[in-house]
């Protein structure tokens, strides 16, 4: 999604152009951010307004249409002007499902009218190449779903429900890879991991290409070195998830922050211009472990490789931790949260490595 805008101040909102199969990204935006107001949408002579209140979408509507029938419509826009009017509130509350059930329940129905459209199109070699490392997936032990991804699309030629929403997810988990990247400066999103629960969802990500699969836990150390080889097909250059997953090296957390359960920070390596990161840190990842909705909230375990950097969440009952280690060439604002010693002040050892199993 590329967004060009401009802002005066942070009263005065902001507009620009959103150019997105949807205007999810938008939306996360401002819900995670707990802000109040109105975010006006303009496309091709439609006009759409969705309110908000500390966060959670409690209106929306167009032309025709109100609540979620009219957000879903103004998300299926592929394009337009938008414009963000902070206190600018609404008496009528036509939504009151969590914004994030209902970003995800939009951008499954209009994922079903996109992905229609790309499997209808002529194939190509990218396109191809994902569809074969899929089917080749499908038949291995311990997979129970697997998906491939253009971009917005959503799974090519799958159209059942366990495939939308491993899609959905999968989409949400590179976003957040992205927004966290940002953060801290370690670039696009490679490879990302949700464990813990059952079953485990794996993430890869290769140029506008994505790779998604559900494993029954410890599955992983198995089925590795067949994966490596589809990926390194597919133009995955980096190993370092992989190898992490199966114990071969351990990374030296460089900076962390300890979070309640919704994600106010309690403590931080962080300090200066890095504590407004961990601020936004901190609520990024609550509303992503909600989200997500880990099946045991307290044993999940999150981790994210980006180019520059590599990310670890481990959840608990009181809440979180993040750590991450950020390449010695990056000068992104986790380098605030590096230690001589290279440890995290604060921060336990990780009980379990993301493929589930017990470090020594």
């Amino acid at each position: 999604m590329s967004i060009a805008g401009s802002a005066s101040s942070e009263d005065a909102g902001f507009t620009g152009t959103v150019v997105c199969s949807i205007l999810a990204e938008a939306v996360q935006l401002q819900a995670q951010a707990r802000i109040s107001g109105r975010l006006r949408v303009l496309h091709s002579g439609e006009e759409g307004r969705i309110y908000f209140r500390k966060g959670e979408i409690i209106h929306a509507e167009t032309a025709g249409e109100s609540g979620e029938a009219a957000f879903t419509q103004i998300l299926s826009w592929p394009g337009g002007r938008f414009t963000f009017e902070p206190h600018i509130s609404t008496t009528s509350q036509s939504i009151r499902k969590k914004w994030q059930h209902v970003l995800l329940e939009a951008c499954r129905f209009t994922d079903e009218r996109v992905r229609a459209q790309v499997n209808e199109g002529p194939p190509s070699a990218e396109r191809t190449a994902l569809l074969e490392a899929v089917n080749q997936l499908k038949d291995m032990r311990g997979v129970r779903c697997a998906i491939g991804q253009l971009g917005y699309a959503g799974p090519l030629h799958d159209d059942s429900p366990g495939a939308s929403v491993l899609g959905t997810d999968a989409r949400y988990l590179a976003f957040l890879g992205k927004q966290l990247g940002a953060l801290f400066g370690g670039g696009t999103v490679l490879s990302a991991s949700v464990t813990g629960g059952t079953p485990e969802l794996r993430l890869f990500v290769v140029r506008e290409a994505s790779l998604a699969l559900l494993l029954d836990p410890g599955t992983l150390p198995a089925l590795s070195p067949r994966l490596h080889g589809l990926l390194a097909s597919l133009g995955f250059s980096r190993g370092g998830a992989l190898q992490m997953w199966r114990g071969a090296r351990s990374p030296a957390w460089r900076g962390g922050l300890k979070c309640d359960r919704q994600g106010r920070v309690l403590k931080s390596t962080l300090s200066g211009q890095g504590e407004r990161a961990a601020r936004e840190a901190g609520l990024i990842i609550a509303d992503a472990l909600t989200t997500l909705g880990a099946a045991h909230p307290e044993n999940a375990l999150l981790a994210l490789e980006c180019e520059h950097a590599e990310l670890e969440v481990k959840a608990s009952s009181a809440g979180f931790w993040l750590r991450w280690e950020i390449a010695s060439s990056n000068r992104g604002l986790g380098e605030a949260g590096r230690e001589a010693d290279g440890e995290v002040r604060g921060c336990p050892p990780s009980p379990v490595r993301a493929d589930g199993t017990g470090t020594s």
